[in-house]
């Protein structure tokens, strides 16, 4: 290969079954040339791997422990992933086939055993597909480089889009890893943005409604199994269609919002700036105070000064006011 080449795309084949995996590779050795394939029997592992390198394709098996194909690749487009899928199942059903079509965005869905040839070809006219998507995006948006979606994904709180129905649309890497671990939040097999706790999933679905329709922003917390803290969120209107954006933070996992560039932003003084932004980075206005070094009384006082001097009324506008600038422009 030349250094002029174009570098090989990747292929992952996620099946928990071995002998399919020696299969694979041993038939497929004859495409290395054009392609890289990767194998996982582990689709937790896959998903970790395939975050820190998207791949280009993914042929999933439809029924894993632990996480089926579906599932999978739901959680893949979670991630922001556009890698092409093909579905491999062990029936031969419509059922099986149409959700593979309208869950996963499934390219080709094939029934075991599969020809290697045959899968081969739909792995290359997949990865042909991907690459005509890539090249219309690109002539239709040429100005618009994906600087936006890195600046997100450097963010140390979640930020998650959902529809009008509560399926994620978008989650920059903090707010996928959350839905992906599965402590608090998660997604259902129609990929809803849930709780693990029903009674907060219920709650968490009158927040989306509430500012659906009125327009306001709505602050909330989630328990969690394996944490005694538990996550926060805010839950503000997007557009017109329903839609909502979810900021999720974990008192647990240290802010990095600074409060010099939150203190220049909205003249607070350093006090306040530091208070603002232990508040924005999730914790409640004891654990805030506490963090200051203040009691929660001075905190209190010093929060009456902040919503005058940025022009809200509520915490909750106050988070929505000074995550707004750094995440959502």
């Amino acid at each position: 290969m030349t250094d002029d080449a174009p570098p090989r795309e990747t292929v992952v084949f996620v099946d928990d079954e071995p002998a399919i995996h020696e299969a694979l590779a041993r038939n497929l050795r004859r495409r290395k040339a054009d392609w890289r394939p990767v194998f996982f029997q582990d689709p937790q592992a896959a998903l970790a791997a395939m975050r820190d390198a998207p791949p280009d394709a993914a042929v999933l098996d439809l029924k894993m422990p632990g996480m089926d194909g579906l599932t999978l690749a739901e959680r893949m487009r979670a991630h922001g992933l556009d890698a092409a899928i093909i579905v491999l199942s062990g029936c031969n059903d419509f059922r099986s086939a149409q959700e593979a079509i309208n869950r996963a965005k499934a390219f080709r869905y094939y029934v075991k055993p599969c020809p290697t040839d045959e899968l081969a070809v739909g792995v290359e006219e997949a990865l042909t597909h991907r690459r005509r998507e890539r090249e219309e995006a690109a002539r239709s948006a040429p100005d618009a480089p994906p600087i936006g979606t890195q600046a997100l994904d450097r963010l140390a709180y979640g930020v998650v889009v959902a529809d009008a129905h509560g399926r994620v649309l978008y989650a920059n890497q903090t707010g996928g890893e959350a839905l992906a671990h599965g402590d608090g939040l998660t997604l259902d097999p129609s990929g809803v943005c849930r709780a693990l706790y029903r009674r907060d999933s219920d709650r968490l679905s009158a927040a989306r409604r509430k500012a659906a329709e009125t327009g306001e922003s709505v602050a909330l917390s989630i328990e969690r199994a394996e944490s005694d803290s538990p996550l926060r969120l805010v839950v503000m209107p997007l557009d017109e269609s329903g839609r909502t954006l979810l900021f999720i933070t974990d008192p647990a996992r240290r802010s990095e919002l600074s409060p010099a560039l939150i203190g220049q932003m909205f003249g607070l003084t350093p006090s306040e700036a530091r208070l603002t932004a232990e508040l924005c980075g999730g914790a409640d206005l004891g654990e805030a105070a506490e963090a200051c070094g203040i009691r929660k009384a001075t905190a209190r006082s010093y929060l009456k000064q902040i919503f005058l001097k940025v022009g809200v009324s509520r915490q909750a506008e106050l988070v929505q006011m000074v995550l707004a600038p750094l995440a959502a422009r």
